[in-house]
């Protein structure tokens, strides 16, 4: 149940949603394989909290059985936290997101200033976890992040990224049988793989991932002790940015982002 607050759009209280099943299906098409999707056992935990003018969320996700094209992809869960939010920025970006507006430029800089606002407050963000796990494991992902005070204009300007963190910590853990049975199941989602040409297909697959994970274990992108599950940890300690253990200089972090920002990737 939720309980409005001075804030229209940002009430507070638990919302809990469970759903059976669902699904997506398309018509038959001639040469092409509908995209059917079809979700088993959903529940959607969410909590909204308000500490004098901020917001808390708490989104927790979880579906028993995700299946496209009658692939069971496994379980999913998505547990996402956002805190420290300002009420006042985030009903002002709410209010424009959902207003008409004739010329689109003000709304988009309505959105921009409330946006600006809400990260001076020191927002925080985290991912715990992101899984998925199938029959043979499960690969996951977790997140922490806490914005310092820093005006994240200068932070962009002096080039001093890591400023703009109090927090920062991500870390992946990835089971190299789980990974083979996502990619293949991916691949017949994709290609429609006839029964005879799986097991040729299988093996590429398996061949190419364990390839590209022992690549990633020679970078230091990645760690294993078995060869089986390998873990990555990137973590700001003391005004450093550390990838298992080894720092990633503030300058390699600024040129890649500046090459994502103009559409390197």
């Amino acid at each position: 149940d939720l309980t409005p607050s001075k804030w229209r759009y940002v009430p507070s209280g638990k919302q809990l949603f469970t759903i059976e099943s669902f699904e997506l299906k398309e018509e038959p098409v001639e040469n092409y394989q509908p995209l059917n999707i079809s979700l088993k056992n959903i529940l959607l935990d969410y909590d909204t909290t308000l500490s004098g003018d901020n917001v808390n969320y708490v989104l927790n996700n979880n579906i028993d059985e995700v299946s496209i094209r009658d692939q069971n992809l496994g379980k999913l869960v998505f547990n996402l936290g956002l805190g420290h939010l300002n009420a006042e920025n985030l009903n002002n970006m709410m209010e424009a997101y959902t207003q008409m507006y004739n010329n689109p430029e003000e709304q988009q800089q309505k959105l921009s200033e409330a946006g600006l606002a809400l990260l001076k407050n020191q927002p925080t963000l985290s991912l715990q976890p992101f899984s998925l796990k199938n029959n043979a494991g499960e690969n996951k992902l977790a997140l922490d992040i806490a914005m310092s005070k820093e005006d994240p204009s200068a932070v962009l300007m002096q080039g001093k990224i890591l400023s703009r963190f109090d927090k920062f910590e991500f870390n992946a853990d990835v089971n190299k049988a789980a990974a083979e049975q996502f990619l293949i199941s991916q691949e017949i989602i994709d290609h429609a793989t006839p029964a005879e040409q799986l097991a040729e297909v299988s093996a590429k697959i398996k061949a190419n991932l364990a390839q590209q994970l022992e690549s990633a274990v020679q970078q230091k992108m990645l760690i294993t002790s078995d060869n089986q599950n390998y873990q990555s940890k990137l973590i700001l300690e003391n005004g450093q940015l550390k990838l298992n253990g080894e720092t990633v200089p503030e300058e390699v972090i600024t040129q890649t982002l500046l090459f994502i920002f103009m559409g390197g990737f």
